[in-house]
């Protein structure tokens, strides 16, 4: 197959863009406020919704670009990371692997996580990506850095728009990242066997933040390369003008073939992967937002998708800012971030011991755009939409101060992939196998969701809890709203009203 494509045509949009996205009413609101360990007060009657730190958008990336900048976001932000669709012409799903039930005669159920179609071909994928990538570069301050995550099939087009919208001077490396083994169904193609994805690494001007990595060394080089040992037992090899010694060395340094890091094509049973096919592992990002950033700058994901990018900015203290298109996604980043605050311990698959994590304070608040998908799709993505909608009870016993909420029944009528589909149920094993997340805001204000408590489904942990109970420190009258998620993606909310007398 042929392909022409005018970069005149794409690149003439610059002044357009500039207009467009100054010009345009982008709206967002504030929907939901998330908290642990944070605050003594988890109600939040004191929110400022102007608050910067730490921000999950849903809508489509142009709009919540376009909305940053109308709102004084313009030069802030300090590393950008997106892995884009790649233009492969396929559907990606979350996996969802779940028992035989007897009602829907199912042994696994996914949900649909994107379409990489585009109506009207590559043009139409690299418009609408140098629009988003243009808008990007105004983001970033002056000292930024993009990376853009990409593979053989567009990797080649996409350094063309790059090096239109940041200049060509303002390239610094192509990164190879070797996604490790080559067995298995891929093995099986004609020809050179496919091993590497693309990263390229741009910066916005000549300063840029960048500290360098380096990894530890192997074994077998320190005994090869220190094999001198001074009168205090210090490891050090000869260096013309003196000794390097091995404990003040900082180890290898990274350059840009990284070997190192195993792609979830091969390590499938990693505690941090969550089933979404085209994940990437926490350690890569984790590289990539250490080199690029220090703590307490802004690191900003706009094609969210699993979330790791997020995840990994916690982790490593940098603010945020994570939009997608897709529900998924958006559920998906916000577990993973809640997972980051329980107690659990992981199994290191290497040596088969647990790791501890401690819960650490988490803040962050959702905002959900005025936006339309149809609108969306005319733009050439495929990718579609539809109100779903979760019906449950919740059974409530309160004794003075105190309220225990069960999750006692769920139930849902819907489509998917042109199939009806309904079940029932207020049995808790068939409820704990539909139900993948609710939610509990204890004092709803009216207006945005305090995320007090949640309970979920995530990775191979498919434990989630359908009794909870809450003290209340005074007397009153409370709205109780809870939000809940099926395995489907089918969403609902409920409201109850109570009231806690004196005692």
């Amino acid at each position: 197959m042929s392909m022409r494509i005018n970069f005149d045509d794409i690149f003439k949009r610059k002044k357009e863009l500039s207009r467009f996205f100054t010009e345009g009413s982008y709206k967002f609101k504030l929907v939901e406020v998330v908290s642990r360990n944070f605050l003594e007060n988890n109600t939040h009657s004191d929110w400022n919704s102007n608050n910067r730190n730490n921000i999950l958008f849903w809508g489509d990336n142009f709009s919540v670009m376009a909305y940053l900048l109308n709102n004084g976001w313009a030069e802030t932000i300090d590393l950008i990371y997106i892995d884009p669709p790649f233009f492969t012409g396929n559907v990606f799903r979350v996996k969802n692997k779940k028992g035989e039930n007897t009602q829907l005669n199912l042994r696994g159920v996914d949900q649909l996580a994107y379409v990489d179609k585009w109506r009207g071909g590559l043009m139409t994928y690299l418009t609408y990506m140098y629009d988003r990538l243009f808008l990007m570069k105004e983001l970033l301050a002056e000292t930024g850095s993009l990376y853009i995550h990409v593979d053989w099939h567009i990797s080649h087009y996409i350094k063309v728009l790059l090096d239109d919208i940041f200049g060509y001077d303002n390239f610094r490396r192509e990164i190879i990242w070797n996604v490790g083994s080559v067995s298995g169904f891929k093995s099986k193609v004609e020809g050179w066997v496919r091993q590497h994805d693309v990263i390229l690494y741009y910066t916005k001007s000549d300063e840029y933040t960048f500290n360098k990595q380096f990894l530890p060394y192997k074994e077998e080089y320190i005994k090869k390369m220190f094999r001198y040992v001074d009168e205090n037992g210090r490891r050090y090899r000869k260096r013309r003008g003196g000794r390097q010694y091995l404990d003040e060395s900082k180890g290898m340094p990274i350059g840009d073939v990284w070997n190192d890091i195993i792609s979830f094509q091969t390590a499938t049973q990693a505690h941090e992967y969550v089933n979404f096919e085209t994940q990437k592992p926490e350690k890569l990002l984790a590289r990539i937002v250490k080199a690029s950033s220090n703590e307490n700058d802004l690191v900003a994901d706009f094609f969210l998708g699993s979330g790791t990018t997020i995840v990994v900015a916690e982790k490593l203290h940098r603010k945020w800012i994570g939009s997608d298109i897709s529900k998924v996604a958006i559920y998906l980043t916000k577990k993973r971030l809640l997972r980051l605050n329980q107690q659990v311990e992981v199994k290191n698959e290497r040596n088969k011991s647990y790791e501890s994590y401690n819960p650490q304070p988490l803040l962050f608040n959702v905002f959900y755009g005025d936006f339309s998908i149809n609108d969306y799709a005319k733009k050439g993505n495929e990718q579609w939409t539809k109100n779903l909608t979760l019906t449950f009870n919740i059974e409530i016993i309160q004794e003075h101060k105190t309220v225990t909420l069960t999750f006692s029944s769920i139930s849902a009528d819907f489509e998917k992939d042109g199939e009806h589909l309904s079940y029932a149920t207020t049995c808790k094993p068939e409820i704990r196998q539909y139900l993948d997340y609710w939610a509990i805001d204890w004092n709803f204000n009216g207006n945005w969701f305090n995320n007090n408590w949640a309970s979920f489904k995530i990775g191979k942990d498919k434990n989630i809890t359908l009794d909870v109970q809450h003290q209340y420190e005074h007397s009153g009258k409370y709205t109780i709203k809870i939000e809940a998620l099926d395995i489907f993606g089918n969403y609902g909310a409920r409201e109850y009203q109570i009231v806690v007398k004196r005692d």
